[in-house]
C-alpha cells in the first residue's frame, strides 16, 4: 500500500506563497486601501460575506509582499568595479550597437545618451539612443520590470564583473580563446588532444584568478570548460538530457540539432569586429547539412545562440516526466488516497514554473547587465544606495560563445 503523509495543504500553500510572492512597498499600501474600500462599500466584516475569497487573496498577497520587503535590506548595495571611472574612452564598458570611432572606441555622445536613458528610466530617452548599425539593443528596460512573484530583481545581488585590467578578466578571455581553438574538437577527445592539454596547462598558470573548474588545484583536460558546481565534474561533458528521448505531448523531439559547418571562423580581422561592435548584421552562418547530436564547442555554441530561454531545463523536465520519475516526498499529493496533483503540484504546475522562473532570472540579470556599475554620482537621489553601470557583465561559462 502506498504511504500517505497527511499535510496541512493551506499551510503548505501559504509557505510557498511567502517564498514565491513579493512586490514593492507601493503595493502594500494600495492593496491595503483596496481591501478596506471593498469592505466599506459592501458593508462587510473582514471575516464574513460573499467577498471573503477576495479579501483572503488580498491578505495573502499583502503578507507575502511584506515578507519580501522585510527580507530586503533598506540600504541594499550592488557592488561594482571601477572600470567606468578608470577609462575616459569607456573601453572597459559595454557599448555594442552604438556608433564607434575608427579606432574601435565608442562615440562618447552616444554613450552619454545611453547613460541618460539608464538614469531617467524614461522610454523616450531609450528611444533617443543613437545606434551605430541596423541592430537594436536587446530590451535594456527589462531590468526595470516589476514582478508580482518572487523577489524584486533589484533586491538580488550579484558579484561585480571582473575589472577590465584584472588577471581574472585575462583568465576569462584566455579561456574564451582556448574555446575558439578547440571549437571543432569533440569533448570526448579532450584527454588526448594536445591543444586541450595546452589549454589546461595555460589556464592553470592563472592560479586562483581563474575561477573555472579544477581538480586538485589544477585545470585538467577532464575539467576544461566545465561548470563550477561539484556535480559538473562528473560524467561526460554534456548532460545525458541532451541525448535522451524527449516527448512533448504527442510530439517526439529528436535532439539532434542543426549546427554550423566546421572549420569556418568569423570576425577574425579588425574591420569585421568593428562592424559587429557598431551593430551591423553579419552574413548568415554556413550550416552543416547533417543534423547531429552536440559533440563539440561549435555545436553547443550554436545551440546556446538560438535556444529558447528555458529550453534546457524544460527538456530535462520532459525527459524526467517521460521516464515516470516520482515526485519528491514533500509534494502533498504523494501517497494521497484519492487525488493526484495537476494544476497544483502536478505536471502542468511544474512545467509552468520552469518558464516563470526563467523570466524572473532574466529581469535580475538584465538589471545587472545594463544598470549596475556606473558612477553612483550620475544617478538621481531616488537611487541612493544603488550603483549602476555598463561594465561588462560576467557571462556564465555555460552561455559563452566558444
Amino acid at each position: 500500500m502506498e504511504r500517505f503523509i497527511p499535510q496541512d495543504r493551506r499551510k503548505f500553500l501559504k509557505q510557498m506563497s511567502v517564498a514565491t510572492l513579493a512586490a514593492g512597498a507601493s503595493l502594500l499600501e494600495s492593496e491595503h486601501l483596496h481591501v478596506q474600500a471593498a469592505q466599506s462599500q459592501q458593508g462587510e466584516d473582514p471575516g464574513n460575506g460573499s467577498n471573503q475569497r477576495a479579501i483572503e487573496a488580498a491578505r495573502l498577497r499583502r503578507d507575502a509582499a511584506q515578507q519580501g520587503l522585510r527580507d530586503t535590506p533598506p540600504n541594499l548595495q550592488h557592488p561594482a568595479n571601477l572600470d567606468e571611472h578608470i577609462y575616459p574612452s569607456k573601453i572597459g564598458s559595454y557599448s555594442k550597437g552604438l556608433p564607434h570611432n575608427n579606432d574601435g572606441t565608442v562615440v562618447l555622445n552616444a554613450y552619454a545618451a545611453l547613460l541618460r536613458a539608464l538614469d531617467s528610466e524614461q522610454p523616450s530617452d531609450f528611444n533617443a539612443i543613437p545606434m551605430g548599425g541596423d541592430r537594436r539593443l536587446t530590451n535594456p528596460q527589462a531590468g526595470l520590470a516589476f514582478d508580482m512573484e518572487g523577489p524584486d530583481s533589484h533586491a538580488l545581488v550579484q558579484p561585480p564583473a571582473p575589472a577590465f585590467a584584472s588577471r581574472e578578466q585575462a583568465a576569462e578571455i584566455a579561456e574564451n580563446y582556448w574555446m575558439a581553438l578547440l571549437r571543432d574538437v569533440p569533448f570526448s577527445q579532450y584527454q588526448t588532444n594536445p591543444i586541450a592539454n595546452d589549454a589546461a596547462a595555460d589556464l592553470t598558470l592563472f592560479g586562483s584568478d581563474f575561477k573555472g573548474a579544477k581538480s586538485g588545484g589544477s585545470v585538467t583536460p577532464e575539467t576544461l570548460f566545465r561548470g563550477v558546481n561539484p556535480e559538473d565534474k562528473k560524467g561526460p561533458y554534456l548532460s545525458q538530457y541532451f541525448y535522451q528521448p524527449c516527448n512533448f505531448g504527442a510530439n517526439s523531439i529528436d535532439q539532434k540539432i542543426r549546427t554550423t559547418t566546421p572549420g569556418i571562423n568569423y570576425m577574425t580581422d579588425f574591420n569585421s569586429w568593428l562592424s559587429v561592435q557598431r551593430g551591423f548584421s553579419q552574413p548568415p552562418n554556413v550550416f552543416d547539412p547533417t543534423r547531429r547530436y552536440m559533440r563539440n564547442g561549435r555545436d553547443i555554441g550554436q545551440w546556446v545562440h538560438i535556444d529558447v530561454l528555458f529550453q534546457a531545463y524544460f527538456h530535462a523536465f520532459l525527459v524526467l516526466a517521460g521516464l515516470g520519475t516520482p515526485f519528491d516526498d514533500g509534494n502533498p499529493y504523494v501517497g494521497n488516497p484519492s487525488q493526484d496533483g495537476f494544476g497544483t503540484f502536478g505536471g502542468p504546475h511544474i512545467a509552468t514554473l520552469l518558464c516563470e522562473v526563467s523570466t524572473r532570472a532574466l529581469h535580475a540579470v538584465w538589471f545587472q547587465k545594463w544598470f549596475v556599475q556606473s558612477s553612483a554620482a550620475t544617478r538621481s537621489p531616488r537611487r541612493t544606495g544603488r550603483q549602476d553601470s555598463l561594465s561588462r557583465c560576467r557571462i556564465p561559462r555555460s552561455h559563452r560563445d566558444p
